[in-house]
């Protein structure tokens, strides 16, 4: 069985699952996505939407996405616990991928304006000068 691939841009995700040796290509806008498992009694509630059966160990597994705004939730069956295991590891990967992205942006330095990869970020020098000659200006 080949891994779930998981993208996500900080708004939407694109999933692909492989299937019977095909791929099935799940994309989700602003949507908060999880991953359950549930026990036979606990899952009617959910099952006429999902298409699929029981894992062997007899539990379902699926994936669950909400939409943040107005619309109704999606349930997408997953074959068995190594699926779903593997999709929830994709999917936060994806997330803490874009996380970093975003944190270690190359901005420019609010105190030098260059950016920060080049001035290093650290002017704690430049400023104690600032400030002897700010008072011995006074």
């Amino acid at each position: 069985m080949s891994a779930p691939i998981v993208s996500f841009d900080g708004i939407g995700y694109e999933i692909t699952l492989f299937r019977h040796e095909k791929e099935e290509k799940l994309t989700f806008g602003e949507h908060k996505l999880l991953v359950c498992v549930a026990n036979k009694d606990e899952f009617q509630r959910a099952a006429p939407q999902i298409k699929g059966p029981p894992a062997d160990d007899g539990f379902f597994y699926y994936l669950y996405a909400q939409p943040y705004d107005v619309g109704a939730a999606n349930f997408i069956w997953l074959k068995d616990k190594e699926e779903a295991f593997a999709l929830h590891k994709a999917i936060k990967d994806a997330e803490e991928l874009n996380d970093y992205r975003n944190y270690h942006h190359d901005s420019k330095c609010t105190f030098c304006g260059a950016m920060e990869s080049e001035c290093g970020g650290d002017h704690a020098d430049e400023m104690r000068e600032i400030q002897r000659e700010a008072l011995q200006r006074d």
